[in-house]
């Protein structure tokens, strides 16, 4: 397949060439061969593309590679799979200037954990990166964490994450913020309570719908338990010398880091290279020809089948050749009146959201649609949850999973009497999950499926 890849390549432009519903057109993706630099060092500031990137975009933020020429490539139907964490959300505090300590964006390797060794540290958001964050401020020694957002969002177990993605058929909202409490007792809250979440009085039907999606990870349960980290629900309002104003009134004093995890942007120069007016599903402008997935923003679910692309990533690509490969079957489910589709349009739901940046509502509904009705397709996809029900115990069985999660537990339990982060009499905090717990649930799972 080597032969046929063009690596370092920046697509500037595809173009239809003919009439978007004629079988006979093309596409036409104009190439610039590009020298991308890679960042190795952390801290320093933004990465080198978007150092040169323009109020237009990105594109042509690369150098170009003046040793390879420029081509023109033709296609029949193309695929693209753009990021949609590009850039980090602009946010300027009022009296930031004054603060008289360390601020910096939490992500793409602009902050130099250096400065947070011993420090009081202020995380501003509730996303995946603030998990990431938590994660880095406790290796590098950090004395306390504030976690400053407006909502808190559910947060993942290392063990949760790994049941869902290995279960088949997926589990149950419900059953999934039952194996959330085991962890959330160390937080002394509920994810029951959480805003994102919808149950019944029983609660025994639920589903959860958040903005942002799963951070993950273990170091969040125990940081709290210790209260080495805080969660603060909360806006801030103004900086001034090493405090932080929040609008309830509440001050955050003493702090000397101020970490802004509060979003990820996606890139416009998606929607200009390809044309995109529109989504609809996954395909650009309704063509069924031109198909586009990043990853799905945030969490929209009743069911959980995965906590990351990886599962998911398959069905999309079935999907996609699915439609190349029996196009009459798009044709006469879309004239037929059946092909109900979610769409979604440039701004919503923010000004600055392109056309392509779909959330994980639209992308459950569109595969769901389309499953549905395609015999074809389902046949094609039948053996997919047996088979990652098979690969996730045969790559890292349960086993497995536990010994190198209590390895990186009593890690970090070892590490924070080193740094003087807690005393080294400190009670030790068991870790919350065990191989017979996990063995209940794989009971408790095959009874809903048999309901």
């Amino acid at each position: 397949i080597y032969a046929h890849c063009q690596l370092s390549v920046d697509v500037e432009s595809a173009d239809l060439v003919g009439r978007e519903k004629k079988e006979d057109r093309y596409y036409q993706l104009s190439c610039r061969p590009v020298l991308p630099h890679r960042k190795d060092t952390q801290g320093g500031e933004k990465l080198e593309h978007h150092k040169n990137a323009t109020e237009a975009g990105y594109a042509g933020a690369f150098k170009p590679d003046t040793q390879r020429k420029p081509f023109v490539f033709t296609c029949s139907c193309y695929c693209i799979w753009p990021g949609n964490l590009i850039n980090p959300r602009q946010v300027q505090y009022v009296g930031e200037d004054l603060f008289d300590g360390f601020i910096e964006y939490g992500v793409e390797m602009r902050c130099d954990y250096q400065n947070v060794v011993a420090k009081n540290v202020i995380i501003h958001g509730h996303g995946a990166f603030t998990m990431e964050n938590i994660r880095t401020c406790c290796e590098y020694g950090a004395k306390h964490i504030w976690v400053v957002c407006r909502k808190r969002n559910l947060t993942c177990p290392r063990v949760v994450s790994w049941f869902i993605n290995q279960a088949t058929p997926p589990i149950t909202a419900a059953h999934c913020l039952n194996l959330l409490k085991v962890a959330y007792k160390l937080c002394d809250y509920d994810p029951w309570d959480m805003h994102s979440v919808s149950c019944n009085a029983s609660r025994t039907n639920a589903s959860v719908a958040q903005r942002t999606r799963f951070g993950i990870g273990d170091i969040y349960f125990l940081s709290a338990a210790y209260g080495l980290m805080e969660i603060v629900v909360d806006n801030i309002k103004r900086c001034s010398a090493k405090t932080v104003h929040l609008e309830s009134g509440r001050k955050l004093e003493d702090a000397d880091v101020i970490l802004k995890c509060v979003g990820m942007l996606p890139d416009s120069t998606v929607d200009k290279v390809v044309k995109a007016k529109f989504m609809r599903g996954y395909w650009i402008n309704g063509d069924p020809r031109r198909f586009s997935c990043a990853d799905p923003d945030g969490i929209y679910a009743s069911n959980f089948s995965g906590t990351t692309i990886g599962p998911g990533a398959y069905n999309y690509i079935a999907l996609m050749k699915h439609v190349w490969d029996c196009p009459n079957e798009w044709i006469q489910l879309d004239e037929a009146g059946h092909l109900n589709l979610p769409e979604h349009y440039a701004g919503d739901p923010d000004p600055d959201s392109p056309a392509y940046f779909i959330n994980a509502r639209h992308s459950v509904g569109t595969s769901f649609a389309y499953s549905i009705l395609s015999p074809a397709l389902q046949d094609k996809t039948a053996h997919m949850n047996s088979y990652k029900h098979w690969v996730a115990h045969y790559c890292c069985p349960v086993e497995k999973l536990l010994e190198a999660a209590l390895a990186e537990w009593d890690d970090y339990e070892k590490s924070f009497r080193e740094k003087g982060m807690v005393p080294k009499d400190a009670p030790y905090i068991p870790y919350p999950y065990t191989k017979e717990y996990i063995e209940e649930q794989y009971e408790v799972h095959k009874k809903d499926v048999t309901k």
